[in-house]
């Protein structure tokens, strides 16, 4: 029993040294130079960077979502949370530019997309909405000098080069945007928006074959895009390719599925009337007509009228002659198209004055003077038929119609006077 007792007491008498001993060993430890203790505490540092760095992350994406959404409060905020946790993150700066930017806050944009850039000044993203802001403020230099920054930092993104040659373009430096492009045209040759924006530059310089082989290109690369076969259409209507300005169109309207598209109606209608398809184009004129827009359509009851001119419908020239005098009385072709049909009636002395109110009301058409010189003409009054004639060319002196019928009319004039100056006989 005495030996039980001694040999606690000396397993206690020898547990009590190691563990002073343990204890010192773990004071020094922790407060030594360089122990385990700094190790730890930048362990738990970083650990909290990247909690934060995490959480940041989050609230970006929620911010992202909020303002694609157009809830613009709603993702300042997140962003702004996203800001306070991760502060030196370019990309969180260019978003918060980008909201304050849509809720018309200018220079709170520029201040923002200006720190993303401090932060990572090749972050092309900032530099591209920097220059949109410059472009609103009407500061194109410097828009473009960002456009260019943008495209320089991220050669790979045609949206960068396709800004600053539009730039360009609005600032009439039609060479230096397709120098650009031309640059471009090696790392993008098979993107659609480069090779429209070149026709777009083509027609601008009146080139219209080149710009329609361009945007044909276009379509090519891109057949699902409305733009693309609607500038293509435009294009072939400016050089006079109605058949292929036709098919476009019709391709078009199928593409957008709803057949309401009022703009491309009217250039259907024109091409048909010039592909002599009258009657094609009378039915898409009654359809603009129809509605409650139709009321105020002056350029569809003008194409009535001149359809019911092709097809000799009086009742419906008249009909759209009146309409469109009512709708614009200080427009001359209301009463050029009822004179037309006044003419067709045998109304000649009516329709000579009702040219008089076309002519008063227009300094571009020669129109409704050449038609005063015809009607004049067959009343036999060819002293006014003369002047009329002359006031047709002195408006447009490059319609080679009106410098005919100036000709024609001076030399019946002019036979007419031989005519009248009595013989002698001696």
């Amino acid at each position: 029993m005495s030996k039980t007792r001694n040999h606690s007491r000396a397993s206690r008498a020898l547990c009590l040294p190691l563990a002073l001993a343990a204890l010192t060993g773990l004071a020094s430890g922790l407060t030594g130079c360089g122990g385990h203790g700094d190790y730890t505490e930048e362990f738990r540092q970083d650990a909290n960077n990247r909690m934060d760095m995490v959480r940041a992350g989050t609230e970006w994406d929620m911010a992202h979502g909020q303002f694609l959404a157009g809830d613009l409060k709603k993702a300042l905020r997140s962003i702004d949370k996203s800001i306070t946790m991760a502060e030196s993150v370019a990309r969180s700066h260019t978003l918060k530019g980008r909201i304050v930017f849509e809720m018309g806050d200018l220079d709170r944009a520029l201040a923002s997309f200006d720190r993303a850039i401090e932060i990572d000044p090749a972050y092309s993203e900032a530099h591209y909405f920097k220059g949109i802001v410059y472009e609103r403020l009407m500061q194109p230099d410097r828009a473009l000098e960002n456009y260019r920054a943008a495209a320089r930092h991220d050669p790979n993104n045609t949206q960068y080069a396709i800004a600053a040659a539009e730039m360009l373009i609005q600032m009439r430096d039609l060479d230096g945007a397709s120098e650009l492009l031309a640059r471009s045209d090696r790392s993008y040759q098979n993107n659609a928006g480069v090779r429209q924006l070149q026709g777009h530059i083509a027609l601008m310089k009146g080139d219209e074959q080149r710009a329609i082989k361009l945007f044909e290109e276009a379509c090519l690369l891109a057949p699902d895009e409305p733009s693309l076969v609607e500038d293509l259409a435009r294009a072939q209507i400016e050089v006079g390719d109605y058949a292929e300005a036709e098919y476009s169109i019709s391709r078009l309207i199928r593409m957008d599925g709803t057949g309401t598209r009022r703009d491309l109606l009217h250039l259907r209608a024109r091409c048909l009337m010039e592909l002599d398809r009258p009657v094609e184009a009378r039915e898409i004129y009654k359809q603009l007509t129809s509605d409650e827009r139709g009321s105020t359509d002056f350029t569809a009851w003008m194409g009535i009228a001149k359809v019911s001119i092709v097809l000799k419908e009086d009742l419906r020239l008249r009909e759209a002659a009146n309409r469109m005098m009512r709708m614009s009385p200080q427009r001359h072709e209301g009463y050029l198209m009822l004179a037309m049909f006044q003419r067709g009636k045998g109304q000649l002395e009516s329709a000579a004055e009702l040219l008089d109110k076309a002519i008063e009301r227009t300094s571009a058409d020669p129109q409704p003077a050449m038609l005063q010189a015809m009607i004049y003409h067959d009343l036999g009054r060819f002293t006014d038929a003369l002047q009329s004639a002359q006031i047709a060319s002195e408006i447009d002196p490059t319609s080679t119609q009106a410098r005919t019928l100036l000709a024609s009319l001076s030399q019946t004039v002019s036979d007419r006077a031989v005519a009248d100056v009595p013989v002698s006989i001696d």
